[in-house]
């Protein structure tokens, strides 16, 4: 039986979505049912249940019911907490264990593929709600009436919704007219948490207090903020050599709970002529496990066809949407940190790539960065990250917040001469020796790129409070070749997991060798590594060697006992890092970009990224995951010249170079 038995576009969608319609056909379906009890009708009353309930939350959402949406917010995603996940057709192992392998993890990917339902029914997607109730009358006709292999059904669905979304997709992100969230933003009382509910997410303790804590801060608080985002946005433009010519939106992703400084950098930046646009705020998940366990769904579908698929359909919306491609600036993110380090449980249940499928994902990633580098290169936009604690880091959030809005609020001017200190020392090394303190095993040497001329070119970028907030890094792009040793962290936090002992092995500036102990077999920690951090490859280069200097940062991590609490930005201010993957210059190798000090940073390559004229495929990795040493501990950073003289950078993890004793200071508080 071929795929395209199944045709969910035979029908003309309607223009608005008739839930009385659908919900009493659904009713009906549901009625027919003979063995309502059996796992096959109970999974089709589930999916019955969840489409109009979210359908039903739609219309209260247009209705402005506030009482009743907390109520459809708790029920529709109270099913992902934690008692209730184990027996939810979300889960695949529940799933699994009634409707056996193959069956159960198809079902469970389309059950979560179901649970956007509520984005589509707040959204008005009244095209997507129907695909999703025609997914279920199909399923039915499949488990009744012997209509079909259910792999057929999933891909052939599937699919056809991925076409759909995309190009609406697009136009939701970068249409400035699209008004869903800055509606919500200009128009709400943002005095009680109530507006909330609007949202098309889980809204949790840390949502509703995170949203009385900017109703209760002072006007110049808020206004402070926003002024230091903004201007931190326009200033990375400045000093990346780029220009905001022709362009008038900027992207902003921010936390639920954050609207009233939304607000403010709204008006911020539309002094500067540059207008706001929301593709989706953050929230907190309900059930982590959740999110891992269809990280890799894609699995069930991906071969060469979706590969084309996907990209032919990318490549249509681009096109269709190229004027406001060619008005957008880029990215403001404000991030969020103090969420409960997550590890993870690893189900066989849970889709995974094949040993196939890999290269294939590979691909994929490769083919869509490469198009939309086609129509958004990195070269002309640019892009602003902040990042504050969440109420989830306990009864100290507004002392933790407070403090948090001291270190983004360090003086530029003064770190970008103490960094020049730093890499006066190290623009002169051949490499940088970088030395760990029992028992931490780092011991790695960081070649450093040739400079034709050092009074007018350098080797690293004297990193301030622009893109990247708070103040206090400087970077470079390692010579891979002969790059070689070890990288140890006893334990840290990535891209919101968490590894114990992870120890990764370079030889010329590649990954030679990964192990970690978060599970009992090394087979085990192998994969978690691979599917996480390795972005299913191989093997990664090194793409970037920095130190950061915010000791003010560090101090408050040791003082306050939040280390693995916080986000990547800020802990990458705090220690010499390592980045696995791309480099800072990744896309953007042949834009020129200068130091404050008139220097033009010349390391923006290595040997994979150089192959990017010859075969791009080989030059990108479409992944940059910086991994942080903390200062103590650190034996020593040294820089060793070509005479083979050694410069100490920080010897027991303290800054050893004289006039830098400022950066000292927090450091022997502690």
């Amino acid at each position: 039986m071929t795929e395209t038995k199944f045709n969910f576009d035979s029908d003309q969608a309607p223009e608005t979505f008739d839930r009385i319609q659908w919900c009493d056909k659904t009713r009906d379906l549901i009625r027919k049912i003979s063995d309502p009890e059996s796992a096959r009708g109970r999974f089709l009353s589930a999916v019955a249940g969840l489409l109009e309930t979210a359908t039903e939350a739609g219309e209260k959402r247009a209705g402005k019911d506030y009482k009743a949406l907390e109520k459809f917010n708790k029920l529709y995603f109270g099913e992902l907490a934690s008692e209730s996940y184990k027996t939810s057709f979300a889960n695949p192992s529940y799933t699994v264990s009634l409707f056996g392998e193959e069956e159960g993890t198809l079902l469970s990917a389309f059950y979560s593929d179901l649970r956007r339902a509520i984005e589509f029914a707040f959204h008005k997607m009244d095209f997507a709600l129907i695909h999703l109730y025609r997914g279920l009358f199909t399923l039915s006709d499949i488990f009744y009436g012997n209509e079909g292999p259910l792999g057929s059904f999933y891909r052939v669905w599937k699919g056809s919704l991925k076409e759909k979304l995309i190009p609406s997709d697009l136009q939701r992100r970068y249409d400035p007219d699209y008004s869903f969230y800055t509606s919500l933003i200009r128009e709400e009382d943002l005095s009680t948490p109530y507006y909330l509910y609007l949202y098309d997410a889980p809204v949790s303790r840390n949502e509703i207090e995170t949203a009385r804590h900017f109703a209760q801060m002072d006007e110049s608080t808020v206004k402070r903020l926003a002024s230091t985002i903004a201007e931190g946005y326009l200033r990375g433009f400045a000093l990346s050599n780029k220009s905001l010519e022709g362009k008038s939106t900027v992207h902003l992703i921010y936390n639920i709970g954050q609207e009233r400084l939304a607000r403010k950098l709204m008006k911020s930046l539309g002094q500067e002529g540059l207008k706001i646009m929301i593709p989706s705020p953050s929230s907190t998940p309900v059930n982590r496990q959740y999110q891992f366990d269809h990280k890799f769904d894609l699995a069930l579908t991906l071969d060469s066809r979706e590969i084309e698929s996907q990209e032919k359909a990318w490549e249509r919306a681009y096109e269709e949407n190229k004027s406001l491609l060619q008005a957008y600036s880029g990215i403001i993110f404000i991030d969020k940190f103090g969420e409960t380090p997550f590890s993870p449980l690893i189900k066989k249940e849970a889709a995974r790539l094949s040993p196939a499928q890999q290269p294939l994902y590979q691909e994929l990633v490769t083919r869509l960065q490469s198009l939309r580098q086609r129509y958004l290169p990195r070269s002309k936009t640019s892009f602003c990250i902040i990042a504050f604690p969440t109420p989830e880091i306990g009864p100290r959030f507004k002392t933790l917040f407070d403090e948090t809005v001291a270190i983004n609020s360090l003086d530029n001017d003064t770190w970008e001469r103490l960094q020049q200190k730093i890499i006066d020392v190290m623009d002169k090394a051949r490499y940088i020796h970088v030395k760990g303190k029992a028992p931490n095993k780092t011991d790695i040497r960081v070649m450093m790129q040739p400079l034709k001329d050092p009074s007018k070119e350098t080797n690293f970028v004297n990193c301030t409070a622009d893109v990247n907030i708070p103040v206090g890094e400087v970077f470079t792009s390692p010579l891979l070749t002969g790059t070689e040793g070890t990288l140890h962290l006893e334990e840290t936090l990535l891209n919101g997991l968490k590894y114990e002992n992870l120890q990764l092995h370079f030889k010329d500036g590649r990954i030679s060798d990964y192990s970690c102990s978060n599970f009992p077999s090394e087979e085990e920690n192998r994969k978690f590594i691979r599917e996480n951090l390795m972005n299913q490859r191989e093997t990664l280069p090194i793409g970037e060697f920095a130190i950061g200097t915010n000791t003010l940062a560090y101090k408050t991590a040791r003082q306050y006992g939040i280390m693995e609490l916080l986000p990547i930005l800020i802990i990458e201010k705090m220690g010499p890092h390592f980045a696995v993957g791309d480099t800072c210059f990744s896309h953007e190798e042949d834009h020129e970009t200068f130091n404050p000090d008139g220097k033009k940073i010349t390391a923006v390559e290595n040997e994979v990224s150089a192959l990017r004229k010859e075969d791009p495929s080989k030059a990108y990795t479409n992944c940059h995951t910086d991994i942080t040493l903390p200062y103590e501990s650190l034996e020593h950073i040294t820089a060793v010249y070509p005479d083979g003289s050694l410069h100490p950078v920080i010897e027991n993890g303290l800054f050893a170079i004289r006039g830098l004793e400022k950066l000292n200071e927090p450091l022997k508080e502690l």
